[in-house]
């Protein structure tokens, strides 16, 4: 593979903003002139990632982690740093076209490409057929009487796939497209005489899109009219027809519209999540552009981190029905998981959903309940538990408060514990403050013992959630007096050229730790091959893993603009008569070693060798 040339990496680079695309998967808050996160490479509680972005690197103090916006999307990814480069030139629409190894990999990315782009071409075909073909007319008009702007339908990409079953899948062989291909987008199905036909034939269709907003996926919707529904019934049973999972689309972590939202996420803090397309659409007409969807699919935790990179508050908005109040109760507990989200409900009445509601009430009134009719998920759960219940009966009430308890005993902030108990004291008088917080207590006490959970417990949570994070406690390396010293050389000799402007001191200079005389020996060469120097570009240049990660932690530290010539003496000193205290130390624990084991000769040497030390000195 031929060697990328440096002015490519930093046309790259200049293009592309390491706290967007840092944005992407870690919660940013800008702090002075940095923004801070919680680590995406380590558990942790209290924010240490941070990301420098005039000199377009991040560094976590928890993990030690560091690196330019390639070093990021390679680690965070899990790929080469060729195609974290690629990754990147996507992201800032700058052409690339280096080849990685030829290796699987090579050979998987180029059929995402290609079933990428085959469908986004099916989404074109299918908006000119809603649009401009007879035969969307049908759909056409039933999305305008669902009240559907062109505004809207235009920014979703709406489609309509034609009644024909081999529409599609003709115009693509007709294009070259090898059938073998062409069924790995999901788009098609193989009849018994080996011809494809079009899986969506007759409906309308909704794409899917990933992050970087390119379709991955299609949901699609059988048009038909509530009096065909009536003579029948069967047909409302597969009224939804997702695209099955494929390399490009994996809906347990996709969510729907969140590429067109996200910014708006971030700016308002909030997001809301439906259930359905149609209720994220209505929302955006009624004015209400932050909504994302988990694609008619059970919420998994999955989806939920990617809420969590880009927002703190969630408002659920599942169906008013059965199925949906039964959705929102297993959201909640899979929103235990994320104690950094806050989490509302909004529930709406006669057991409708968004889009129809909107219908219903008119697209004012959607958005009204949307902003007031929220509530805490604790007075969702209060409600919920107490369906059939007869709370006039003394040992159901007894039950009732003690499974809120048991609710309460999740809870970790000490002002909601207040706030909920007194919500119970007040609707039950006859219980006092004290004993329910004194039973809450015990509770909590029993649930930081742990237990593993009963078959119930893993039959009432989705199975593909993951045990909740807990914050890992990292071994932060300690840093010596020499090493301190070190840093700070080298700080000096990045940012203020030391190692030019007292170069006689420099004469001979060796730094002792390896790690810095590697990066001191890389700047030099930096410096020969490119000249001025580039924080984010010379980050390039060292590309090595570790020695990243010490570059990043340099770079984090702040001095005066100005230095001083008896500073680097000074520092100098400290590193030459400190790799001598250390080669000393050194050498008197080999010493005894060797004489332990009864070694003498080895012994007898390196005594030679610590009494030349002393000399030295």
């Amino acid at each position: 593979m031929a060697r990328i040339p440096d002015n490519v990496i930093a046309e790259i680079k200049s293009q592309a903003n390491i706290v967007d695309i840092v944005g992407q998967y870690v919660q940013l808050e800008k702090r002075g002139k940095n923004y801070l996160g919680l680590c995406p490479f380590h558990q942790e509680k209290t924010p240490s990632f941070n990301v420098i972005e005039d000199k377009q690197f991040f560094h976590c103090f928890g993990c030690g982690k560091g690196g330019d916006v390639f070093k990021f999307v390679e680690e965070i990814k899990n790929i080469s740093y060729v195609e974290a480069i690629s990754e990147v030139a996507n992201y800032a629409h700058i052409p690339f076209e280096y080849a990685v190894a030829n290796n699987s990999r090579t050979t998987e990315n180029s059929e995402k490409k290609e079933l990428i782009e085959i469908h986004e071409k099916a989404c074109e075909v299918y908006a000119y057929v809603l649009k401009d073909l007879a035969v969307g007319e049908k759909a056409l008009a039933y999305l305008k009487n669902r009240e559907l702007t062109e505004e809207t339908i235009e920014t979703f990409r709406v489609g309509f796939s034609p009644d024909d079953r081999k529409f599609l899948s003709t115009l693509f062989l007709k294009q070259g497209r090898k059938k073998e291909v062409l069924l790995k987008t999901g788009l098609f199905l193989e009849g018994d005489d080996g011809e494809l036909f079009d899986r969506f034939s007759g409906r309308i269709m909704f794409p899917i899109r990933n992050e970087h907003g390119e379709v991955v996926a299609f949901s699609g919707r059988k048009v038909f009219t509530a009096e065909e529904a009536k003579i029948n019934p069967d047909i409302k049973k597969t009224k939804y027809m997702n695209s099955p999972e494929s390399l490009i689309f994996n809906k347990s972590q996709l969510l729907f519209n969140l590429d067109l939202a996200k910014n708006t996420i971030r700016k308002q803090g909030e997001v809301f999540l439906f259930e359905g397309q149609m209720d994220v659409i209505a929302a955006y007409q009624a004015g209400i552009p932050n909504g994302v969807a988990s694609l008619g699919t059970s919420l998994t935790d999955k989806q939920i981190q990617q809420i969590a990179r880009v927002c703190k508050s969630v408002i659920t908005v599942f169906d008013g029905d059965n199925a949906g109040i039964k959705a929102t109760n297993r959201a909640i507990d899979l929103f235990e998981k994320f104690p950094r989200l806050t989490l509302q409900i909004v529930s709406l009445s006669e057991g409708l959903d968004p889009d129809e509601y909107a219908r219903k009430y008119g697209e004012t009134s959607l958005v009204q309940t949307l902003k007031n009719g929220r509530i805490s998920w604790f007075e969702f759960r209060k409600r919920f538990l107490r369906i059939e219940k007869n709370l006039e009966n003394h040992a159901e009430q007894i039950g009732y408060i003690n499974a809120l308890l048991q609710e309460l005993a999740k809870v970790s902030s000490n002002l909601e514990i207040d706030a909920y108990l007194n919500e119970i004291t007040q609707e039950f008088p006859r219980f006092s403050y004290k004993v329910l917080l004194d039973q809450l207590k015990e509770l909590q006490g029993k649930r930081s013992s742990v237990q593993p959970p009963s078959p119930q417990e893993e039959a009432f949570v989705e199975r593909e959630i993951l045990p909740p994070p807990v914050e890992v406690p990292v071994q932060k390396r300690k840093t010596s007096k020499i090493e301190l010293a070190e840093q700070q050389l080298l700080y000096r000799i990045f940012y203020q050229s030391a190692n030019k402007r007292f170069s006689s001191y420099f004469e001979g200079f060796h730094f002792y730790h390896e790690p810095y005389e590697t990066l001191y020996v890389l700047y030099q060469a930096y410096d020969r091959q490119v000249g001025d120097f580039n924080t984010a570009n010379f980050l390039s240049f060292v590309r090595q893993g570790n020695l990243s990660n010490i570059a990043t932690e340099i770079f984090s530290l702040r001095f005066e603009e100005e230095v001083e010539e008896k500073e680097i003496l000074d520092l100098i000193a400290v590193v030459q008569s400190s790799s001598i205290q250390e080669k000393k130390m050194k050498l008197k624990e080999e010493f005894h070693q060797a004489s332990q084991a009864g070694n003498h000769e080895l012994a007898k040497q390196l005594f030679v060798q610590l009494v030349q030390l002393e000399k030295s000195k």
